[in-house]
């Protein structure tokens, strides 16, 4: 906490740059973000613009087995965009807890078994794992 504090107070009085894989450290910092990716400069926008980037709504991870493109189908209704990272089925929507009940019951209906899920508000991994395909860790 001292450290954040310290790079705030500084950052009133000159421009300072850090370096940090903690995406979530960088949102509470940062008044524009730049994600580099092997010495490549992807993208540089304050880190709301880049949240809105990636699309609208939350995000909902489902951890599943079997044919994950036949779930990203059986929701593709449901969600404004979905994608596949891994064994993880990762779908945007406006109000996606709302869909919730819906976005099981077609995955139960499909024959997926949810083996784990994370509901949670977009965010700059998001922003990264759209750039470069991968997770920061990966």
């Amino acid at each position: 906490m001292l450290v954040r504090e310290f790079i705030q107070d500084l950052a009133r009085r000159s421009t300072v740059i850090v370096t940090t894989h903690n995406m979530d450290e960088a949102e509470r910092v940062a008044d524009r973000v730049a994600i580099i990716d092997h010495g490549e400069l992807l993208a540089l926008d304050e880190p709301e613009a880049l949240e809105r980037s990636v699309g609208p709504g939350d995000v909902l991870e489902v951890t599943l087995d079997g044919d994950l493109e036949k779930a990203l189908e059986v929701t593709e209704d449901l969600c404004d965009s979905g994608h596949l990272l891994g064994d993880i089925v990762i779908l945007r929507a406006r109000s996606i807890a709302e869909k919730l009940p819906a976005l099981l019951a077609r995955l139960e209906e499909a024959g997926f078994v949810a083996r784990e899920m994370k509901l949670r508000q977009s965010s700059l991994e998001d922003v990264f794992i759209s750039l470069t395909g991968r997770r920061l860790r990966e």
